[in-house]
């Protein structure tokens, strides 16, 4: 193996160096899963033809050394896999990766590759919460710093830990944006049994799909539901439940009884305006049923 003793280089040096002599730990990627998913295989096979037919690579990678005097990748994990593709599919005229060595220690590292990924909008929130806890766990950051590095609020920040509380199956279907990062939320709480009850395909649909948000959460609600879960009712369900205490009562008073409840219970009136509101639509029918 080739050992690059890089001297006293600057951040401007530009080297260049054959991939396969680069260490590209999948841990530094900065990803959940080290670039294994159909759209980074599409940007590498991309990124082979740009070589091919661009004469190259135009943005070097950045490498540093390590203290056997090896280099480490830090940042441009799509660019090196494009550079090992590209060389075997032309060994007779392999190429060279342009690289820029810089100084910096795993903090350092795992920072500058999500700040380059997360500009170039190349992560999912998957890879985010994996990240976030890294942070945490291996460098001592608060939700504070992170959301400062991320530009998201702290709020956010805690709120997608709950991510990593799903099963493996389930975070690979919103790492893949089969499933929204709500429905993952409202899932992470139920059993893992459950989970997947939750997230299976519906009736006539195909093995491998995946249902909208609007059904998952209804099916998270009725799982909490039936367990006596604290589990606001939607107006679906307030007015089943009424339907089955009204059956005399005509279809419209039931929803219009529903809606005046949803109002009050949002603020929307006082509780003055929602007593005059109550007779107004109560007192009459019940007069009536008499």
């Amino acid at each position: 193996m080739i050992k690059l003793d890089a001297g006293n280089v600057t951040r401007q040096d530009l080297i260049l160096i054959d991939p396969e002599n680069i260490l590209a730990a999948g841990e530094a990627n900065g990803r959940w899963q080290s670039d294994v998913n159909a759209n980074a295989d599409y940007d590498v096979a991309t990124l082979v033809k740009s070589y091919e037919n661009e004469g190259g690579q135009r943005t070097p990678v950045e490498v540093r050394r390590l203290a056997d005097k090896r280099v480490q990748l830090v940042c441009g994990f799509r660019r090196h896999r494009a550079a090992m593709q590209y060389n075997k599919l032309h060994p007779e005229s392999p190429m060279k990766l342009k690289c820029v060595v810089t100084t910096c220690n795993d903090e350092e590292m795992l920072r500058r590759n999500i700040v380059e990924n997360h500009e170039r909008k190349a992560t999912t929130p998957i890879d985010d919460a994996h990240n976030h806890r890294r942070l945490r766990e291996n460098h001592g950051w608060t939700d504070a710093r992170i959301a400062e590095l991320y530009h998201y609020s702290v709020p956010y920040v805690n709120q997608i830990k709950g991510l990593l509380d799903l099963s493996t199956e389930i975070q690979q279907k919103i790492h893949d944006k089969e499933m929204s990062v709500q429905a993952g939320l409202a899932v992470k709480d139920l059993p893992v049994v459950e989970q997947k009850e939750v997230v299976a395909p519906e009736v006539g649909m195909p093995v491998t799909s995946t249902p909208t948000t609007a059904v998952i959460l209804e099916r998270v609600r009725e799982k909490k539901i039936a367990v006596g879960g604290r589990q606001a009712r939607s107006m679906a369900n307030v007015r089943k439940l009424l339907d089955r205490f009204t059956d005399s009562a005509e279809p419209q008073s039931v929803q219009d009884f529903g809606h005046l409840f949803l109002k009050y219970i949002k603020g929307v009136y006082t509780d003055d305006t929602m007593e005059k509101k109550m007779k107004e639509l109560l007192v009459p029918k019940l007069a009536q049923a008499a």
